[in-house]
């Protein structure tokens, strides 16, 4: 597996279709909304996250 740090909008959207790649079968997955998520991994939405950067692992 390669770890991919996301920081630019190629990245973002690879690290957006992974839970659409792992639960494409599954018929009762509901996609999250797209910006809920990008709120919660910002720094504005979680202060505590100030550390942490999402990764994209192929």
């Amino acid at each position: 597996m390669e770890v991919i740090p996301v920081t630019d909008k190629k990245t973002v959207d690879a690290f957006h279709k992974v839970p659409e790649k792992i639960y494409k079968n599954d018929s009762n997955w509901i996609p999250s909304l797209r910006m809920m998520i990008e709120t919660l991994l910002t720094r504005k939405g979680m202060p505590v996250l100030k550390q942490v950067m999402p990764v994209v692992g192929y």
